[in-house]
């Protein structure tokens, strides 16, 4: 009779992984996985919320793995985040979202729903609360950990005993040859509870597969600049190499290779027992180790005396082996719950070696897409270049600001850093990066460049904004929210810890400067709303004639819910506070600042501003309106009624920024559908997806994005800065939801229904489908750059001096009847005729920081794209 093997696994974190394996982790790669798996009777796949970000699971649900008859088994979060998670809300949520990506319900459910890790910084009773919940609506047949200590697996059989809540009865842990720790306390603990074991990391993470000299060498993750070092500190050890040695002869004794050797001394030699229902878990980054591995596991038990052999390892290592993964990981000074890799690396650069002896191996597996593949990387180095030079060309240290800028680009510019910041740090997964030396290189570049947002507030010219038009003020706002909402987010994510010594980050110092400033520009601002004229709306400039334009009254909306979501408050009086005077006090999520918003919004949106293609023309004039010498005015018809049908492409994208803020503080979907109606209607006026046509379009040509300046050479530093803003609140209105920005939703929701998750998913679906248009100017801003790397502002022309026969009277734009470029002077267009020069970008005012800026700002959306929506 055959010998009985134990459940056999396959560990899915190569499902739905395109970074490590394009070929395996695509979905086609996904389904040649599970015929490869059911021609060797494997039937029982093991994935995770973390694996893929998430995309291992819908993988498995988008081929039906269990409409298939695979057995599928999958994991929460847990502790892997490093901060609070577990919560009994976040449990349930997040069980409903991964049974809907697999697809599994009560009639085809999954086995097992796993604590991937334990979350300390929760409440054990709080998590189980949830898993209870989750298990009482159905989807999943057992509840297991994975792990977890021994005395944190008896606190939670303990407390589900207790609250008669669904019990543990697997448990999945590391388990190897060469890491057995699990055999002394945790094994005889499950037993007891009759709770089944399933051993993970048969190979050690691939160390029995090697030879001394590969360990020697620090080859692959065994060097000690990869994986944090992890690794190399691990098995760099003269114990573990002179086992390499020993196990090298016991597999060419036995006649089998040394993964084979490993697999089924687990299989059929350790303290896995297949009638109390134990399993091994493999897993392959190639479709030729799946077929080995699981003929490996059918080959039955080695001899006796290699058995014997092995056993007799076992004691040359044990002191220096490790627990699991989590432990390994997290274990020594880790075990105090550090909210970043970022922390560890400090902490193990600066922590005696004594007090790091528990660290061991980084959970590192090929769970996610490496973000140093294909385009994810090179969009990566795109922005960071294009940001170095930027503020390398063109900011002033010692002036705090960018010299050649207005006050308002210069705002935008501000903007911009946060933004990028942002992107970068969300679309980044440090936990995944090489090493330490790599992280730590990251946060100098975020404090880098933080550092000079800070001098930009020092050197930004306050003053004379405060006497500006009222659109320029409100850039204002929008630049240092922006700021707020970056320290805010990646103190959370990278920085704060309760291992640092000031418990913050030393960013967030800057953070109540600037929601001062955003506050008091605010305040100045909101005056330039009159209802006397137009019934309403903002006026732009209120030393000129009355001028009710598109970008005031949409930076209106977009900083009034700005203010609503984002500002944390101000305990600073107002400037120049007379003495005995009282001090005014901004309050976060004031209602006011949401009734603004819905009112601008509510006014621009019947203003009848948009054209017949679904664009924002650029604004409406009083007729007969006048100011006399003596200061008497005559109203005119006090109507909108003289339109200058002129188009902008900044004029279609401020007003994104308020449809996704305005989604989020009413749970309206109207806001986002009408957003994405603005999105399509540029695209349209493009060209796109016809990128052949180089006729003008209305707003570009060949799905190119171009002002009408652009042609000429008579774009001022207004309409350079132009498309880089559309493209940064595209951005925005496309970006992912925080975690502060959920926590904001619950309690400050309007929506009677509340948070609508469907529709999220909804609005990043079609947000998706914007990648290919985004791609595309991208490399038509790209093929502006010259050879120090600056982007010229006409995206897509070919760096070359203009030959016969090209057709430039062909290229020409058109003005809409009755538009009036009143921001860029221009010269009669019939008698144009393009200056003859080496590059076409330098004509005009050539390439300058707003042009940088506008660079940056489309390479900054692809990033998003390719980082979060690929």
């Amino acid at each position: 009779m055959a010998p009985q093997s134990n459940v056999v696994v396959f560990g899915g974190g190569i499902i739905g992984n395109t970074g490590i394996s394009p070929d395996l982790g695509s979905d086609e790669g996904t389904q040649k996985i599970l015929e490869l798996l059911k021609t060797h009777g494997v039937t029982h796949i093991d994935t995770a919320q973390l694996y893929s970000n998430g995309n291992s699971e819908a993988s498995l649900g988008r081929v039906g793995a269990i409409q298939q008859g695979f057995t599928i088994d999958t994991k929460w979060l847990g502790g892997w985040t490093g901060q609070p998670w577990a919560t009994a809300e976040n449990i349930v949520k997040t069980a409903k979202e991964s049974l809907e990506k697999l697809r599994a319900s009560k009639n085809e459910p999954i086995d097992i729903f796993y604590i991937h890790s334990p979350d300390t910084k929760t409440s054990f009773e709080d998590t189980l609360k949830g898993v209870n919940e989750a298990y009482q609506h159905g989807g999943f047949k057992r509840f297991g950990l994975s792990n977890f200590t021994p005395a944190q697996t008896k606190e939670v059989i303990d407390i589900c005993k207790k609250n008669n809540y669904v019990p543990p009865t697997v448990y999945q842990g590391s388990y190897s040859a060469v890491a057995r720790k699990a055999e002394d306390e945790l094994l005889p603990l499950l037993r007891e509870h009759k709770v089944a074991f399933y051993a993970y990391s048969p190979i050690s993470g691939g160390f029995l597969t090697k030879n001394r000299k590969f360990i020697e060498d620090q080859q692959g993750r065994f060097s000690k600049d990869a994986i944090f070092g992890i690794y190399h500190k691990m098995y760099h050890k003269e114990n573990f190499m002179s086992l390499l040695d020993k196990w090298e002869e016991v597999a060419n004794g036995e006649g089998v290779s040394k993964a084979e050797l490993a697999f089924r001394w687990v299989n059929y030699h350790s303290a896995l027992k297949p009638e109390l229902g134990d399993g091994i878990i493999f897993g392959a980054s190639k479709y030729s180790q799946i077929e080995a591995t699981a003929q490996f596991l059918k080959n039955g038990p080695l001899s006796d005396k290699a058995a014997e052999q092995i056993d007799a390892l076992w004691p040359t290592v044990k002191d220096d082996s490790i627990i699991d993964n989590f432990a390994a990981a997290f274990g020594g000074v880790l075990v105090g719950g550090l909210r970043s890799f970022f922390d560890y690396c400090v902490v193990a650069r600066t922590t005696p070696k004594s007090a790091l002896q528990h660290e061991a191996q980084l959970p590192f597996q090929p769970d996610r897409p490496s973000q140093e593949h294909g385009k994810v990387e090179q969009s990566l180095q795109d922005v960071l270049a294009a940001l170095e030079i930027m503020q390398d060309t063109y900011f002033d240290t010692f002036a705090g600001m960018w010299s050649d800028a207005i006050d308002w680009t210069a705002a935008v510019t501000g903007t911009y850093i946060s933004a990028t910041l942002s992107g970068i740090v969300e679309g980044l997964d440090l936990t995944f990066t090489s090493s330490c030396s790599n992280v730590l290189r990251w946060e100098n570049l975020v404090n880098q460049y933080y550092t000079q947002s800070a001098f930009f507030y020092f050197g930004e010219n306050v003053f004379s904004l405060r006497n500006q038009a009222f659109d320029d003020m409100l850039w204002v706002v929008l630049g240092w929210l922006e700021s707020v909402k970056f320290a805010d987010m990646y103190a959370t994510r990278h920085g704060e810890s309760d291992e640092l010594e000031s418990g913050h980050w030393h960013g967030l110092q800057l953070s109540p400067m600037a929601a001062h400033r955003s506050r008091i520009f605010y305040e100045l601002a909101s005056v330039g709303w009159d209802d006397a004229l137009c019934d309403g709306g903002m006026t732009w400039n209120p030393s000129l004639t009355p001028y009710k334009n598109a970008i005031t009254n949409e930076l209106f909306a977009a900083a009034s819910i700005s203010m609503y979501l984002y500002f944390p408050g101000d305990n600073n009086s107002a400037p120049f506070m007379t003495a005995g005077s009282e001090p005014q006090f901004g309050a976060p999520h004031d209602p006011i600042y949401l009734e603004n918003a819905i009112k601008s919004y509510k006014w621009l949106t019947e203003s009848h501003m948009r054209n017949e293609a679904g664009l924002y023309q650029d604004g409406f004039h009083i007729t007969g309106w006048r100011r006399y010498p003596n200061g008497t005015i005559n109203p005119g018809t006090g109507n909108c009624d003289e339109l200058n049908t002129m188009l902008y492409t900044y004029n279609q994208g401020v007003l994104l920024t308020a449809n996704r803020g305005l989604w989020l503080a009413t749970g309206a979907r109207s806001y986002l559908d009408d957003g994405h109606d603005l999105v399509s209607s540029v695209v349209r006026a493009t060209g796109w997806p016809n990128n052949e046509d180089r006729r003008w379009q209305g707003l570009g040509r060949a799905g190119v994005l171009e002002e009408f300046c652009d042609h000429g050479l008579h774009c001022s530093q207004d309409g350079q800065t132009f498309k880089g803003i559309f493209f940064h609140h595209l951005t925005e209105f496309c970006r992912p939801l925080r975690q502060q920005e959920k926590d904001i939703l619950v309690p400050h929701t309007n929506s009677a229904a509340g948070f609508d998750d469907g529709v999220y998913r909804y609005h990043l679906a079609r947000c998706a489908a914007y990648g290919r248009w985004i791609e595309h100017n991208a490399e038509a801003a790209l093929a502006t750059r010259n050879d120090d790397g600056l982007f010229g502002m006409w995206w897509g022309v070919p760096r070359r001096r203009p030959r016969d026969g090209d057709d430039w009277e062909g290229l020409k734009e058109h003005l809409p009847d009755g538009a009036v470029d009143r921001l860029n002077p221009v010269h009669d267009l019939r008698s144009f005729t393009p200056e003859i020069t080496n590059d076409l970008n330098d004509r005009g005012r050539g390439r300058t920081v707003e042009t940088q800026g506008g660079g940056l700002s489309v390479l900054r959306a692809r990033w998003q794209w390719h980082a979060l929506y690929s």
